[in-house]
């Protein structure tokens, strides 16, 4: 989440998060932004990163409180509690009671999400668009490598059995990334679909990387049947900003809204709740 990720209602969210972190010095409005930009440049990290370690400093806080361990725990074990929504502060508690690594708290978050997760919605859909999360392995331990899981991920055997009710003639919006292009492919064949093209994003700064800095995504557009399309001048290339971590641009569901006229819609795995489509995910849940 960069770019927008500094603006006046992220950065209020940021300053109540860092007086409570105990950056009081730095938590004065406009004192506070110069900092996460320092730590983005210096560790390679982008701001949503930064602000679950914040997240991860107050859960430490907080479970420090009730368990009276000092001991601080590797630093990943309380950024990957985070993404366990309001359970965060037991899977922490859990997890530094009994010495658990980072991968066997990444497993726990799993497990809550997937039994957080709410069944599918019945019917089928003439258009979806599905985020799944992709197995990322690369140093997942390591918290100052640039490749560290932002959350939670599932297996390629887990995302290849994912049920798609997608229509007889419809058109699925598959979201990938350079590293895992092949096995999306893969997905598609699986799935019964067909890849008609690929619509790049383009984002307005550069990620993380191991062999050169991401500053793409791809999301493979593929049909099942002959789905109908109102092509005008959407193009390939798609800009746009993300408004927090792994959440797709506003501009992407203007282009899918205008290109696929058939409805229903259907985002998996969805971030934020959206009028006119059905969302699904654990992240919707509450």
């Amino acid at each position: 989440m960069r770019g927008k990720a500094c603006s006046a209602e992220f950065m209020r969210r940021f300053e109540r998060l860092a007086v409570a972190a105990g950056w009081q010095p730095h938590a004065k409005r406009g004192r506070l932004k110069p900092v996460v930009q320092a730590l983005s440049h210096q560790f390679c990290l982008d701001d949503m990163t930064i602000y679950h370690l914040l997240e991860g400093i107050v859960l430490q806080k907080r479970v420090i409180s009730v368990t009276g361990n000092t001991e601080v725990p590797h630093p990943t074990i309380l950024t990957e509690a985070v993404r366990a929504g309001p359970q965060a502060e037991q899977v922490a508690k859990q997890a530094i009671e009994e010495g658990w690594t980072a991968k066997q708290v990444r497993q726990e978050v799993r497990r809550l999400k997937t039994v957080e997760s709410p069944p599918l919605p019945d019917g089928v859909y003439s258009v979806i668009v599905l985020d799944p999360p992709w197995p990322y392995q690369v140093r997942a331990e390591d918290t100052t490598h640039r490749a560290r899981l932002p959350y939670p991920s599932m297996t390629m055997g887990e995302i290849l059995k994912l049920h798609i009710p997608l229509a007889d003639d419809g058109i699925l919006w598959l979201w990938t990334t350079n590293a895992f292009m092949h096995e999306a492919l893969h997905c598609l064949a699986e799935w019964n679909c067909t890849q008609k093209t690929i619509l790049t994003w383009v984002k307005p700064k550069m990620g993380v990387g191991n062999w050169l800095r991401g500053q793409t995504e791809h999301c493979l557009l593929a049909v099942r049947g002959s789905p109908p399309v109102r092509l005008t001048n959407q193009t390939t290339v798609l800009y746009g900003d993300s408004p927090r971590h792994s959440q797709k641009p506003e501009e992407f569901y203007a282009l899918v809204e205008a290109l696929c006229p058939s409805r229903p819609l259907l985002e998996m795995f969805a971030r934020t709740r959206r009028s006119g489509w059905v969302g699904w995910g654990a992240d919707l849940n509450g």
